[in-house]
């Protein structure tokens, strides 16, 4: 199913699964949680890609990067790199990973989403 960490994948060796926690938990604690994501933030997912190019969540920071530093263009082009990757990701899948205490972050990331292109998607915990 593509609600795996890698698109496709099962056999996910630990190391990359860790390599994109700490990569993740890196940038989210040291750029991320600013006002605005910086260049630090382009290169860290630039290295997470290098070293795990599967793991989709690399590219949703990229994304999510290119695009609070207004480079649209290149947020597109990785936007529809994603979606081949994993053609049913959504913007909504962009917030799942972020605490409710960190309500402006899931929807700075979930924004970044949509104005690269990828379409919202249903939101299973939203009220009927």
């Amino acid at each position: 199913a593509d609600d795996k960490l890698v698109a496709g994948r099962a056999d996910v060796p630990r190391q990359a699964i860790e390599l994109v926690l700490d990569v993740a938990d890196q940038f989210l604690e040291n750029i991320f949680l600013g006002d605005h994501a910086d260049d630090r933030a382009i290169r860290a997912a630039d290295d997470c890609l290098v070293r795990a190019p599967d793991i989709w969540h690399c590219r949703q920071t990229r994304i999510a990067a290119l695009v609070e530093l207004g480079r649209m263009a290149p947020a597109r082009e990785e936007a529809s790199r994603l979606m081949a990757q994993v053609p049913t990701m959504t913007a909504y899948r962009f917030g799942l990973f972020f605490a409710d205490t960190a309500v402006a972050l899931r929807d700075r990331r979930v924004a970044a989403a949509r104005a690269a292109g990828i379409p919202a998607g249903p939101n299973p915990q939203a009220p009927s």
